[in-house]
Parts: structure tokens; sequence; C-alpha cells
């Protein structure tokens, strides 16, 4: 592993770590987000993690001494980037970024703002926005509620806020570090870990992160949907322990949250058995709107040419971006 970290001449209040794997088409967009924060005492640690594209040459574009790159010879993935990261970090607080992900400027500043409010905050997260390979805004917008019962919202939310947290450092190293041997469901896990262990969760509640979506990026690697089932029998192994939290009613929606990963990855039979397991916790959940739109999903899935199958995907899903959305502006 090679590292090489430009000088900083005291810990900064906010490490940002990236992950990276052949990112070149967004990082650069991504690292600007983060560069240009209002609230400016951060470093950001981009982890390649073994990309065989031009990724760290856009890395170099950039002369900011806040920026460090630390690279593994060969990839690892995400969890273990991140773990990386996290052991090159100085920062009181510490967040992460996907390498296509965008920031908007105030984010760590409205974030450090809250804290300051209330320094017994362990976790503080933000809403956030999706947009397409074009930075086209999504209509939906993911408004996780976090605050009063954090470990019911994320057992039974399909929240992508991993991206938008900053976590005490002393508290990430006690309760967090990626789990290497989840190849999906890493952030929920690590998030969950966190609510276990009684932090104070609080939101700002408004976008302030949009996570870029692309539908060819789906992982459809049969190992992932081992790894999605491994996320929630550890999720099943703290249902004996939190039975007032962890109800019924919770489980079953954190069974079908990963019926929807199944989905997404592609993975009908893994679908399948999740959506058995969320009957069987809560078979109310039949009544849903997301419920019966999954189930369709699924059934076009499993019945449909993949070529097919994806393009209406794309066009179609809640996550898909109308080609009239506004595009994302920074400023």
């Amino acid at each position: 592993m090679g590292v090489r970290l430009n000088a900083v001449t005291r810990p900064p209040a906010v490490s940002v770590i990236m992950p990276a794997y052949n990112s070149e088409a967004f990082i650069a967009e991504s690292v600007r987000s983060v560069l240009d924060q209002t609230f400016d005492d951060l470093e950001l640690i981009v982890v390649d993690d073994g990309s065989t594209d031009n990724t760290v040459a856009r890395l170099a574009e950039f002369g900011d001494p806040r920026l460090k790159l630390v690279q593994h010879d060969s990839n690892r993935g995400v969890s273990a980037a991140g773990n990386t990261g996290f052991r090159a970090s100085t920062g009181t607080f510490v967040g992460c970024i996907g390498s296509d992900d965008v920031w908007l400027p105030t984010k760590l500043a409205e974030q450090m703002a809250l804290i300051e409010r209330d320094p017994a905050i362990g976790v503080v997260y933000t809403w956030l926005g999706l947009i397409d390979a074009e930075g086209r805004i999504a209509p939906n917008v993911e408004a996780p509620d976090l605050d009063d019962d954090p470990i019911a919202a994320l057992a039974a939310g399909r929240c992508r806020i991993i991206t938008s947290v900053l976590v005490r450092r002393e508290e990430y190293a006690r309760h967090g570090w990626l789990d290497t041997k989840l190849a999906a469901g890493e952030d929920w896990d690590l998030l969950l870990r966190l609510a276990v262990a009684g932090l104070k969760f609080r939101g700002v509640r408004k976008p302030l992160v949009y996570c870029r979506v692309r539908f060819d990026s789906l992982s459809h690697d049969p190992a992932n949907a081992e790894a999605v089932r491994a996320a929630f029998e550890k999720l099943e192994s703290l249902f004996l322990q939190h039975r007032g939290r962890l109800t019924p009613k919770v489980m079953g929606g954190a069974a079908f949250r990963s019926a929807q990963w199944s989905i997404g990855m592609e993975h009908p039979r893994n679908a399948i058995q999740f959506i058995r397991k969320s009957l069987a916790f809560d078979w109310r959940i039949t009544f849903s709107r997301a419920f019966v739109r999954e189930m369709f999903t699924l059934l076009l899935l499993a019945g449909l040419p993949r070529p097919w199958y994806r393009s209406l995907r794309s066009r179609f899903s809640p996550d898909a971006t109308p080609r009239n959305a506004p595009l994302l502006t920074l400023r």
C-alpha cells in the first residue's frame, strides 16, 4: 500500500473519507464539492482502491493541501477502503462520501452548527437527494427520521445516508469500522451498530447531499446476495436483545428492505426469500404501495430478458430522473 500525505499543520475538525475505484468520470466533481465547503477546517482522504483507470490522474489536478491520497495495491472493496481512510484520518469528526456523490457547499457548516448547539450528539445526518449520471435531480428526496428511535428507523427504512453522516471519531473507533465481510449493506450495518450502542442521532432536515444513481453500476455479483443475507442475519441476532424496538413490524420492514436490495442487484431468488421473511414477520406489509410496486418489479426481473428489464428500470424506477429535470448547481 502506497501512501502520500500532504502536510497539515494541526488536526482538522472534520476528516472526510472517499473510497474510490475506477472513478475517473465523477471523482473531480465529488472532490471539489468537499474542498469548496464553506466550513473549511477539514481534510479529505481519498483511498484509491486499486483503480485501473485515470482516477489518480484526476486527483493530481488538485493542489489543495487538505487533500490526501492513500493507495491500495489491489482492489479490496469499499469497506476495506473506508477503514484504511479512517486509519489515516485525524479529525474530531469523521464523514464519508461516495466518489460520484456531491455535497452542497453548506453541508458541513450546517451539521457542525447543530453539533455546537448540542455537544451530546454522536451522529449527525442530513436528508439527501438523487441525481443521475448527467447531474439531473430526481423528484424523490430521502428524508429519514432517526432522531427518536434510530434502531427501529434504520432497521425498517431504506436510506442511503452514510454519505451524509458525521460521527465523533472516538465513537467511530469504539463502535464503528466497516465490516469487510459485507459486500453490500456495510453502511446500514455500521449505522445500526452505532444506534444500538446508544449514540444520539440528530438530522439536518433538508437535502444537503446528492447521491448519484447509475443503473449501469448495479452489482450483479452473486457474492453480493450472500452479503445481503449476512447483513440481515446480523440484524436477526439483535432481535432477541431489542424486542422493544425491533418489533415484528420493524423486522418485516427490514426484510422487505433486503428484498429491495436484492431486486436492485438483480437477484430474484434472494428477493423471494426476503419477501417470505417479511410476510412471516408482518403480513400487513402487503397493503403498502411499496410492496405492490416491488412485487411488480420482481415479476419483471424474473420474466424479462435482462436488457429489456434494465431499460424499463432505468426509465420507471422510483429513483429514475425525468429527462427535463433541473441540473444540480452548487452555487
